[in-house]
């Protein structure tokens, strides 16, 4: 009777970490895509509907862009295809900074961010449970953690793709300036959580930096030798 209970035992401490992680991201994650905002006000911008049409996102009318007290600059709802601004910092922002900052929002969308990740979650997640299903004490928590920072390296890289998007279709300068104006989040955890779901500001500048140089260069404005020091 001990085999079987130890067994069991067992099972229990070596995927009680993972699954309880993976709840706690998983509901902030489904909090953000299927609960709105308190007090969130639903607006009409052409300029914005004009940019998801060049950049192809399809956005479900009528709530596609929001206002609402949200802590952070802008944040997107993929399920949804919504933009959510902050009422506060996002209007603090040029037109051209605004713009740019929805195209990487809807960077986001297109490229369906959000849902890659929490699909990486979920398979790190039904490997752990594998693991601990075949006995192993460690390896479940291990394999877990290995997915997690995978899942991190992919969010980071799709803030660069987003980037990319914005200079894209709007300005490099744009996006930079925006970055510039909302480098130093003020609370500790904003610094934690930024720092693993989002490159280091000035990372993201030297690439976006990187790419206007090239735009430049394709317009005549900039020696191609410079490219390439």
């Amino acid at each position: 009777m001990t085999g079987p209970s130890f067994d069991l035992t067992l099972f229990g401490l070596s995927i009680l970490l993972p699954v309880l992680l993976t709840i706690l991201l998983v509901a902030r994650a489904f909090s953000l895509m299927f609960r709105e905002p308190r007090s969130v006000e639903w607006k009409d911008f052409p300029e914005y509907d004009a940019l998801a049409l060049r950049m192809q996102v399809r956005l479900p009318p009528p709530k596609r862009w929001g206002v609402a007290r949200i802590g952070g600059v802008a944040r997107t709802n993929a399920i949804r295809g919504q933009v959510i601004f902050d009422s506060k910092s996002f209007f603090k922002l040029t037109p051209e900074e605004r713009l740019a900052i929805t195209a990487h929002e809807l960077g986001h969308i297109k490229a369906r961010h959000s849902l890659f990740a929490a699909l990486i979650l979920f398979c790190g997640t039904a490997v752990a449970i594998i693991l601990a299903l075949e006995g192993e004490a460690l390896l479940p928590t291990i394999a877990w953690f290995a997915f997690f920072f995978l899942m991190v390296y992919y969010r980071r890289r799709g803030e660069y793709q987003a980037d990319l998007a914005a200079a894209r279709f709007v300005q490099p300068t744009s996006m930079i300036s925006a970055l510039l104006r909302f480098q130093s989040p003020t609370r500790k955890y904003e610094r934690f959580l930024g720092g693993l779901t989002h490159p280091p500001t000035g990372t993201r500048i030297e690439r976006l930096r990187g790419s206007s140089l090239h735009v430049e260069s394709r317009l005549g404005l900039v020696p191609r030798r410079r490219l390439q020091r």
